[in-house]
This record gives C-alpha cells, structure tokens and sequence, in this order.
C-alpha cells in the first residue's frame, strides 16, 4: 500500500499543474467515462466556452496544456491517478470539507 502512495505523490510532483488536474476533475466528474478522447473532446469544448480570446491561449499555457499531447497526458495521467486512489480529488472545496471532517 506504501508503494502506491509512493507513486501517486510522484505523479502529484509531476510538471502537471492542479489548475489541470482541476479542469479534467471538472470534465470527468460531468463525463464520468474512462476514454480519453470523449474526455480530450469535453475539455477543448469546456475550455473554449470558459476562456475567451486571448485568455484561451493564456490559460491553457498557465495549465501547460498548449497541444493535444499535453492535454492528453494530463487526462492519461489523471485517470491513473484516480485508477490507484479513487478518492483523489483536486477541488479546492472538496479539499476543504474533508480536512475539517479530518480534523473532527
């Protein structure tokens, strides 16, 4: 079990930003599906109703996910992340909620 935990802080420390484990997050819990084109789909869409002009461009490069490639190793890379702890989440609210209830 450490050895999984291991691993999924290593993915956690990868150059993948939390804005873009946040937007697939977002994407996959409205398309709860596991095939990453339908998901590269969602998100092109999603981002493209959500940022406007320029502000595309600039938040795609904040997240690093500037081309296909990237956008595609962040879902492959999001889906083995849940795939080993399916509780994972990168919701700042959710984040908040459990640690109180941690805390309790």
């Amino acid at each position: 079990m450490d050895k999984r935990k291991e691993e999924l802080q290593e993915l956690k420390k990868s150059l993948i930003t939390d804005g873009a484990f946040r937007l697939i997050e977002s994407i996959y819990k409205k398309n709860p599906t596991r095939d990453r084109n339908k998901l590269l789909l969602a998100v092109c869409e999603e981002v493209e109703h959500r940022y406007i002009g320029d502000t595309l461009e600039y938040h795609l490069n904040q997240m690093k996910m500037n081309t296909t490639n990237e956008i595609l190793n962040v879902i492959d890379t999001y889906l083995v992340m849940i795939s080993i702890e399916p509780d994972l989440a990168f919701d700042e609210k959710y984040k908040k909620s459990k640690n109180r209830k941690a805390r309790k």
